[in-house]
């Protein structure tokens, strides 16, 4: 009898268990789950970087990129760069290689050198399909130890902003340059070219013409009062226009996987999708010099 007993018991608990483990993996708070497994993962990076691993290739690859900038070495560094780099409008992006030469001391000054190369490996955080980041996102690079953006404006920069700024302010349609404070970015889809602006008051403004007409033109729709919303440190975001039952939403990818475009236009009609073009952004076309040179003649 004890022996029965004892078979059913253990029986018993067996089924137990095997429910308890079924209902763990198969349904059971899988979001609480999917958040352990994150974690882990997370903590495995970063043990890797603390822990100074240099078997593993994203440490290695951080170490180098560290060492060039302690050496100055603008050659290889213009090497460790993924094309175009991306600057803030309207500062044209830095094209190539020989380019970067050209403007390193502009984009990289002594802070941001000092920074990277003085940073410990727990100042680095993957951030997923995005790549590597750098404190809170000063400068991104992907997993290969590549450069893929720069969120460091210079003083040099921050001149050439307001120089470039002043110029392309009359180049505007007159009604555009009342309360204009700085171009966001401008770019073209398949059939608009579309520019958004910073205002004075600190909001945004949308202007759109058909693709062909100039921006000294009367546009053929303005919006103001967009919101913006940042995804994440990488600077990704939507701008947001409504008009309306309309909604006119701006995507900005600065950090984006393969085959995504730099910047989208959706536009929804009671919130559903009734247009949606890729654009590609254009970057400031007049030839840039030193924002000192005028002083200088």
């Amino acid at each position: 009898m004890k022996t029965i007993i004892r078979i059913k018991v253990t029986l018993f608990l067996g089924i137990a268990l095997f429910v308890l483990i079924g209902f763990s993996t198969y349904g059971y708070k899988p979001e609480k789950k999917a958040v352990v497994l994150s974690i882990s993962k997370s903590d495995t990076i970063q043990e890797s970087f603390q822990n100074n691993d240099k078997h593993d290739p994203k440490t290695r690859n951080i170490e180098h990129l560290k060492r060039l900038f302690r050496q100055k070495a603008v050659d290889e560094i213009s090497k460790h760069i993924i094309y175009p780099l991306k600057r803030e409008s309207p500062i044209p992006s830095v094209k190539d290689a020989a380019e970067l030469k050209n403007r390193f001391d502009e984009i990289f000054d002594e802070d941001l050198i000092n920074i990277i190369s003085g940073s410990n490996t727990d100042q680095w955080s993957e951030m997923g399909w995005r790549g590597i980041m750098l404190d809170n996102g000063i400068l991104w690079i992907n997993t290969d130890g590549k450069i893929i953006a720069v969120n460091h404006q210079s003083e040099y920069e921050k001149i050439l902003v307001q120089k470039l700024t002043s110029e392309e302010r009359g180049g505007l349609y007159p009604a555009l340059q009342q309360n204009f404070k700085k171009t966001v970015y401008k770019f073209k889809t398949e059939n608009y070219f579309i520019r958004i602006d910073e205002l004075n008051s600190g909001t945004y403004r949308y202007a759109c013409w058909k693709k062909e007409n100039p921006e000294s033109t009367k546009p053929d729709l303005v919006l103001g009062n967009g919101k913006i919303e940042f995804d994440g440190s990488g600077g990704n975001h939507v701008i947001t226009f409504k008009n309306n039952n309309y909604e006119y939403k701006v995507f900005r990818n600065k950090i984006a996987s393969s085959g995504i475009a730099d910047i989208s236009l959706v536009v929804e009609k009671n919130g559903k999708e009734i247009l949606s073009e890729d654009g590609k952004l254009e970057d400031y076309t007049v030839q840039t010099e030193s924002p000192e040179s005028e002083n200088s003649n």
